[in-house]
């Protein structure tokens, strides 16, 4: 079994009372390709700047390799 390389758990984003995200349970495997793809106002370049940490989520986690990105400047 490979390990994970992106973990997202309980990610929500909301901008005012508007949710524009809402992920419960999302894992990305070494070796794995991914494709995002949704009509516009979907949520995918809010999910790619989540994981990059450049915006905050409201509430849940985002693990790359097994650190919180939001606590690591990696």
């Amino acid at each position: 079994m490979k390990p994970n390389i992106i973990e997202i758990k309980n990610v929500e984003k909301y901008y005012g009372n508007q949710r524009v995200l809402a992920i419960p349970d999302l894992s990305i495997s070494e070796g794995e390709i991914v494709g995002i793809v949704g009509n516009n106002g979907a949520g995918k370049t809010t999910l790619l700047n989540l994981i990059l940490d450049l915006i905050n989520s409201g509430s849940g986690h985002i693990l790359s390799k097994g650190k919180n990105v939001a606590d690591s400047e990696e």
